[in-house]
């Protein structure tokens, strides 16, 4: 919500009176953020209908606490029949038919992948694509493991938070809970027991203080966190590389 505001409602409405947001104000906004716009970079294709709901959301919510604080009479985010955000219903319809086409690797094109990762391309962090294709981790999760979640003897990984990306530029590194908030056990094989001792070894040749419990199991050279989006544009730029040494037909395009 922190993104929401900073991205799309500061942006859209920051320089407004807060009486002076209408709901046919609104209406603009939601739809506007659909439309396609080749200068988003993040989203060309303009944003989803769960993305605008989740901005609906955040306005009604900052509206109602005017109202509590007696700035407002009337809430225009509540004025539904002018304002036409996104409904439940049509964010679980867009997600069903985007799931759809959702693309995945098998088996094959997955041990493909992670064999030209280690062998061809030679990726210094080859560690970090195997623990979240072999434990199913968020990248958020994953970057946010200590050593104290790793139990190597018990084969087992304690989740038990994430950087948190909703940060500023200035406070990255923090982290949060999970996204259930519950935090959960995940049992690993014995290859990736192996892979991550052979991983901590390395972090305690560059510097001891990379491997003791406290620190980051994926940190950076300095011992802190790495940048979720940042890794993925680098799995992004590895996937695109591997198509051209292993063809486009032997491995799709694939986000992390």
């Amino acid at each position: 919500y922190r993104r929401i505001f900073d991205r799309q409602v500061a942006q859209a409405l920051g320089a407004m009176p807060l009486d002076k947001v209408t709901a046919t104000r609104l209406r603009k906004l939601y739809a506007d953020l659909q439309r396609p716009n080749p200068d988003n970079l993040r989203a060309p294709n303009g944003l989803s209908k769960n993305s605008v709901h989740k901005i609906h959301v955040a306005i009604g919510a900052m509206f109602d606490a005017a109202i509590s604080d007696r700035l407002l009479s009337v809430n225009p985010a509540r004025q539904r029949k002018t304002v036409k955000a996104p409904t439940s219903r049509e964010v679980r319809r867009q997600r069903r038919e985007r799931d759809g086409d959702m693309i995945t690797l098998t088996g094959a094109q997955l041990r493909a992948f992670l064999d030209w990762d280690r062998d061809g391309f030679d990726d210094d962090v080859h560690t970090i694509w195997w623990v979240i294709a072999h434990t199913g981790l968020r990248r958020s999760e994953a970057l946010a493991l200590r050593w104290s979640d790793v139990d190597l003897d018990r084969q087992r990984v304690k989740v038990l938070r994430a950087i948190d990306t909703g940060k500023p530029a200035a406070q990255r590194g923090q982290t949060k809970g999970t996204k259930s908030d519950n935090p959960r056990v995940v049992d690993i094989d014995a290859e990736t027991v192996r892979i991550i001792r052979q991983w901590r070894t390395l972090r305690a040749a560059l510097s001891l203080e990379l491997a003791r419990p406290h620190a980051y199991v994926f940190g950076s050279l300095d011992g802190t966190p790495r940048n979720p989006n940042a890794l993925s544009q680098m799995f992004t730029r590895r996937v695109a590389k591997a198509r051209k040494a292993l063809g486009s037909d032997a491995l799709p395009e694939i986000t992390l």
